[in-house]
């Protein structure tokens, strides 16, 4: 088996202080994301689903975890727009009641529908019923990812807890759904069950990596309670916070007005600008990271070709074809990851081919640029120092500076700070 525990991965990736998100160091990503006792298990059931993705820290202990982890990301994001955007963080999350932590889960797939089609904001919503409510998990945003016969899903595992104080919280994570005929395919070749689980672990760490949702899902956006049928006792529990009257009309005119990237000095619409503005102030700081320590960009990509090399042992000793589709698929998906978090640092072509050829590469990155309407080429090409706000081009991460002020003002009136000033972007002309 290619694959080793953590302490190898460490020696091959580099090590911890040298991720771009420390999630696989703080949360112990390798060890805890596939467990081989719950995804080969069978039959699959609701409760075998649940199970593992339920968290049990305490919501404080999960927050420090958190800040721990994207530190790195928070102090270059914070050196470039001029603010403590961890403090940002922390003050939106308790005033939120939500923990969005950036370290995936691996799970097997329970749902029988094909895909999810969007259905706007906090859309393509599926409810995973435990025996309680408490122990049920709300699957948000699942997107479905395919291949031939083979499918992989991408979902938020929405999770409902309560802190000392007995107040609720919601606890948001990224989830991979694994179709269970991925697993049966891979048990078809001795060590093809192994090396199947670690390509998963391997594609967990990846998106660990190129998560950015943080920062427009819990720094910028308050989500109002989707809409989904769902028992009376399970919609009681659902604590979504709304957004506070003094704050509502300040952010209505930040997203409307936030219109979209530039390409070529020309202002580009798209359906959801704050999505395309947290990936490229992903992407940058990333790439900013990645100038001040090289070994970061060389350490992730170690991490890729890894998983390259490991799905290349996976095809040799392929006897279903189920299992060949399996690997394209994941080639593909971890591509995507891998080129959404630094669009304009990794190429597949300066990656090792292992044992496929360019021609097999070349497709593998056409899936991945072209997958969601060619989302990372258009990061790629995109201006990414300003944004367009209002018929006016302004500085990128001034949206985020004028943001973290206005919701740090508002925090500390909540606890009893007066909030002064209107807030107002300097414009570039």
């Amino acid at each position: 088996m290619i694959g080793s525990p953590q302490q190898s991965a460490d020696r091959r990736w580099g090590t911890a202080s040298r991720w771009f998100n420390r999630a696989p160091d703080v949360y112990d990503i390798y060890g805890s994301s596939v467990s081989e006792e719950h995804i080969l298990e069978h039959p699959i059931t609701g409760e075998s689903v649940i199970s593992p993705c339920l968290l049990r820290s305490c919501v404080d202990d999960l927050i420090e975890q958190e800040l721990d982890a994207t530190r790195f990301l928070h102090e270059s994001i914070s050196a470039e727009a001029g603010c403590d955007t961890g403090a940002t963080w922390r003050a939106t999350t308790l005033a939120k009641r939500v923990v969005y932590l950036s370290f995936p889960l691996v799970a097997v797939d329970p749902l029988q529908i094909d895909a999810f089609r969007r259905n706007g904001v906090n859309g393509r919503v599926h409810l995973l019923q435990g025996q309680s409510p408490e122990n049920s998990i709300r699957l948000e945003a699942i997107c479905t990812f395919k291949w031939r016969e083979a499918r992989i899903r991408y979902a938020l595992a929405v999770q409902y807890v309560q802190d000392r104080r007995q107040r609720r919280w919601q606890v948001l994570r990224p989830l991979i759904l694994v179709d269970p005929a991925i697993l049966l395919a891979g048990l078809s070749s001795p060590t093809g069950g192994q090396l199947v689980l670690h390509s998963f672990r391997l594609l967990a760490i990846l998106l660990s990596q190129s998560n950015h949702d943080y920062l427009h899902g819990t720094m910028m956006r308050w989500f109002p309670p989707p809409k989904i049928d769902c028992p009376a006792e399970y919609r009681s529990i659902m604590s979504e916070v709304s957004a506070p009257a003094a704050i509502r009309p300040w952010e209505a005119r930040i997203n409307g007005n936030l219109s979209g990237p530039i390409l070529d000095g020309v202002f580009q619409p798209n359906a959801d600008p704050l999505e395309h503005w947290s990936l490229i102030v992903h992407a940058r700081t990333v790439a900013r990271l990645g100038k001040i320590d090289p070994r970061r960009e060389e350490s992730f990509r170690a991490l890729f070709e890894e998983q390259m090399a490991t799905l290349a042992a996976l095809r040799q000793g392929c006897v279903e074809p189920a299992l060949g589709a399996t690997v394209d698929l994941l080639q593909r998906v971890s591509a995507f990851f891998a080129c959404l978090m630094t669009p304009r640092l990794i190429s597949l072509q300066d990656v090792s081919p292992t044992s496929r050829d360019r021609r097999d590469l070349s497709e593998v990155m056409h899936y991945a640029r072209e997958v969601h309407h060619g989302l990372v080429e258009n990061i790629a090409r995109y201006q990414w120092d300003d944004f367009y706000w209002c018929h006016n081009v302004v500085p990128i991460f001034e949206v985020l500076r004028e943001y973290a002020r206005e919701i740090t003002r508002f925090y500390e009136s909540t606890v009893g700070a007066a909030s002064t000033g209107e807030p107002g972007l300097p414009i570039r002309t």
